[in-house]
């Protein structure tokens, strides 16, 4: 039996912020939940708790990295949910956010 690779901690902690960030795309930021995000990774949910302490700090990092990498289906739900991370947002951001929910 071999054994597999430990992730270190920025690793295992990106990995499950996709996991969380896909799941909001797919689903909504207000349906992600931890053991979801577990069960998906593949570990139990006392990591996703020890990365992310509450789900408040969970979903604060989920809107910050649809910020940073412009997905804008969860900057939408992020700005309808008045979510003060999208509410920082640029401008142009929150606008474009806004208008793709127009285009559907």
């Amino acid at each position: 039996m071999t054994k597999s690779k430990r992730l270190g901690p920025d690793v295992r902690r990106g990995e499950l912020l996709d996991i969380a960030l896909d799941m909001a795309e797919s689903l909504g930021l207000e349906q992600i939940r931890r053991d979801d995000i577990a069960k998906k990774a593949g570990v139990a949910n006392g990591l996703v708790t020890h990365y992310f302490s509450t789900m408040t700090q969970l979903k604060r990092a989920v809107v910050r990295a649809a910020i940073e990498r412009k997905i804008l289906p969860v900057i939408a739900q992020a700005l309808a949910l008045k979510h003060p991370e999208a509410l920082k947002a640029p401008d142009e951001l929150r606008n474009a956010a806004l208008a793709s929910l127009a285009a559907k």
